[in-house]
């Protein structure tokens, strides 16, 4: 349907069935294989995420943080500090951001993406990049996944570190 002024739009009939169909296809693999937690294998509500338990052991950076290394500081030291690490040997790039500390869970999943063949890990790990970046979606960087040995390009379970990048990267339209 659409006003006069064209401010009201609906989506095509072709669309509408394509999103019902896909919605019903998501629904009946649910029933088949139930979605379950990326860590535990608790049973979850949705897809591609985490139970509570396993979430609340991720610790996000948030601010305050370094602006150039994106180490999360204990305390606001305002917004132009640096971290120890950025002043004693500054890098050869502007900004760099992670969405997590690393720690015990965090390494879980990092290896089960890079060795274990998960993509649906790609999939969360690129949800969790996207809300830790936003601040430099705006300048459109480039987003460059980094595998562990270069010799390990060929193995397909790699592909899905890249793929992280290339899901958080066309969120937000940046070049990966």
């Amino acid at each position: 349907m659409e006003s006069a002024d064209e401010l009201v739009k609906t989506t095509p009939l072709h669309r509408r069935l394509a999103m019902g169909i896909g919605r019903a296809g998501r629904l009946l693999l649910d029933q088949l294989y139930p979605p379950v937690c990326l860590s535990c294998e608790a049973p979850t509500g949705m897809a591609d995420t985490l139970c509570a338990k396993c979430f609340a052991a991720l610790r996000p950076i948030t601010a305050p943080l370094c602006p150039v290394l994106g180490l999360p500081f204990e305390v606001a030291l305002g917004p132009d500090a640096l971290s120890a690490e950025a002043i004693a040997d500054p890098p050869p790039f502007e900004r760099a951001r992670a969405a997590l500390v690393y720690n015990d869970l965090a390494g879980t999943l990092v290896s089960r993406l890079k060795y274990g063949d998960r993509p649906e890990l790609a999939r969360f790990c690129a949800r969790l990049m996207a809300g830790a970046g936003h601040e430099l979606w705006a300048d459109r960087p480039i987003l460059v996944p980094v595998p562990l040995h270069p010799a390990r390009l060929q193995r397909a379970a790699l592909q899905s570190v890249g793929g992280t990048g290339a899901a958080a990267g066309k969120a937000h339209r940046a070049r990966v």
